[in-house]
């Protein structure tokens, strides 16, 4: 980031909805950057867009699949009515759940094998 910080930016979250996607949307949103979320209509992104509701229209919340292409043109479109223009895109959707405590222990295993 310049020295103006993300004044007058924006910046697109795909994978908003996740934890490092808000953590993401929150943090350039304190820069000064406007913010297109992005993610899957779901009870996530719900919470989010009643978190962003008093963000002083300084954030967008958009349903979007990014694997499907008119979703993404659609979101892109959006970013443009609403803000005039992009000049960011952080992805950070991913396919995935939480791991099990199976896969972590197994993790844990190989991460501490590699160190020795």
């Amino acid at each position: 980031m310049n020295s103006h910080g993300g004044k007058d930016r924006v910046a697109i979250v795909a994978g908003a909805s996740g934890g490092i996607g808000v953590v993401t949307v929150r943090a350039l949103l304190a820069a000064g950057f406007r913010v297109v979320a992005a993610a899957p209509e779901d009870a996530l992104l719900d919470a989010l867009r009643e978190e962003l509701a008093g963000a002083d229209s300084r954030a967008l919340v958009v349903p979007t699949d990014i694997t499907v292409a008119v979703e993404v043109e659609r979101l892109a479109a959006r970013a443009l009515v609403g803000f005039g223009r992009i000049d960011a895109l952080v992805n950070v959707a991913g396919i995935g759940s939480t791991p099990t405590r199976e896969w972590s222990a197994s993790s844990r295993s190989i991460c501490s094998a590699r160190r020795a």
